[in-house]
């Protein structure tokens, strides 16, 4: 009797219909999103197996229009804030240690090729890591950086061989981490005042009078 055997398209998840047949890694080795975000954003590779959740999560849904009322925004802009103060630079490495997510020393010794890639030691689970992604890179666009992709190099003696975000080095998500947002205006970076703010302080001057 001939065998038979089953397709191995069987034992991944389903990016056309939005299942998975099989549980997705849970390790700090995939930045998952959703599979209308990754199409927008050119996020998968052609020949590779796309790294998604179920679509429907509403965990991972970040919009644009609605990206200031995910409850992660406030954390990120309290982290952008300091950079901005210091410098004309904002990296999303930066950013996550200072969210908390990422220690110094963790960053350091991937810096020195001491860990294989970074989303090794980075302490958050997959759904949130991809909303920080995306809601810094649009908070970015909001403040007018420009964004900037840039090598990560080893540090120290020896080679200096590029270093990688993620488990597999798929080229677009390591594009993702690697891309600074830079202030290119004269002077130090000012944060644009909002419409309430003022407002706020229109009155203020109104009842000084």
């Amino acid at each position: 009797m001939a065998k038979t055997h089953l397709p191995l398209a069987n034992s991944v998840p389903s990016v056309i219909s939005g299942r998975a047949d099989a549980a997705l890694p849970t390790c700090a080795g995939v930045l998952p999103a959703l599979e209308t975000e990754m199409e927008n954003d050119n996020w998968m590779s052609e020949g590779k197996q796309p790294r998604v959740l179920k679509e429907g999560n509403s965990a991972t849904m970040v919009s644009v229009e609605e990206y200031k009322n995910d409850p992660l925004y406030p954390r990120i802009v309290r982290a952008v804030v300091p950079l901005l103060a210091r410098g004309k630079v904002v990296a999303p490495v930066d950013v996550l240690v200072g969210m908390g997510i990422l220690e110094k020393s963790k960053l350091e010794d991937w810096r020195f090729g001491r860990v294989p890639y970074l989303e090794k030691v980075i302490t958050c689970n997959l759904t949130r890591l991809s909303r920080i992604l995306r809601v810094l890179r649009y908070h970015c666009h909001d403040l007018k950086l420009v964004p900037s992709v840039t090598v990560y190099k080893r540090w120290g003696k020896g080679c200096k061989q590029q270093l990688r975000f993620t488990k597999t080095g798929d080229v677009k998500i390591e594009e993702a981490y690697s891309r600074h947002f830079v202030w290119s205006g004269k002077g130090p970076f000012h944060m644009p005042v909002s419409r309430r703010e003022k407002d706020s302080r229109g009155s203020e001057i109104d009842e000084g009078k």
